[in-house]
């Protein structure tokens, strides 16, 4: 009994350091010294990566949720133009599937995203460079770390996205909330209300076009079936001379 009653309290003493280290280093990590340093040690590598500017206004971690947030994203196209904004990008992670290699994501929100997007007729979009700074050059060799090719995976289960608005040359899209899940082999998407509007002109006539998806749901699995229900969609026309 007593060397029970031992070990409940060297267990007990045991957890409360822990709760106290990861509190202590939770919060040394959002001090304001540190985030700084994050933010500026991020912004430089996309910056490098992407090869334009790139702005964080705060990031936020949790190491007891493990869970980790970045605020007021901005993202420049080459003429200096605001490409990709996002009010918030949060994503809980598991550390020790990190530390083996893996980049297990249990849960991602987006909220507040805004795409400026712009092909003119006689040169390349506004986020063709996006494009070929990703593209992996041919001829690239992996990278090998002890005679192993050194592979990193990543696995997202659920993902949300909330208030997006896209300007495609002038034209409006947007979007409610879509939500996505990976269970088991089986992919669920749920989007709420996509809108968009499209202008035609003929000699005589210009056409407004209204689209809203209204609730769209796609299921289908890695090697099976797929199936897409939509209801209440919209689609409006309004003609004038």
């Amino acid at each position: 009994m007593i060397l029970k009653k031992r070990w409940m309290r060297i267990t007990a003493w045991t957890i409360a350091v822990l709760a106290v280290v990861v509190g202590a280093v939770t919060l040394v990590a959002n001090s304001s010294y540190v985030k700084d340093r994050l933010i500026g040690l991020a912004t430089d590598a996309l910056s490098k990566e992407l090869h334009t500017e790139v702005q964080i206004d705060d990031i936020g971690l949790n190491l007891v949720l493990q869970r980790a947030s970045i605020y007021g994203i901005t993202l420049k196209d080459q003429q200096q133009r605001d490409l990709f904004q996002a009010e918030k990008l949060s994503a809980s992670l598991r550390l020790p599937t990190l530390l083996l290699g893996r980049l297990e994501l249990k849960k991602c929100q987006a909220e507040g995203i805004n795409l400026l997007l712009v092909k003119p007729e006689d040169g390349p979009a506004n986020y063709q460079f996006l494009i070929d700074a990703t593209q992996k050059k041919k001829g690239e060799a992996p990278k090998v770390e002890g005679g192993k090719k050194k592979a990193f995976k990543l696995s997202l289960r659920d993902a949300t996205m909330r208030q997006l608005h896209v300007s495609y040359n002038g034209e409006d899209y947007s979007m409610e909330e879509a939500v996505y899940s990976h269970r088991f082999g089986k992919h669920s998407l749920t989007v709420r209300h996509l809108k968009g509007g499209m202008k035609k002109k003929t000699r005589k006539y210009k056409t407004d076009w209204h689209l809203d998806t209204g609730l769209l749901t796609a299921t289908f699995k890695d090697d099976g079936p797929k199936h897409i229900d939509i209801k209440g969609l919209k689609l409006q026309s309004d003609n004038q001379i």
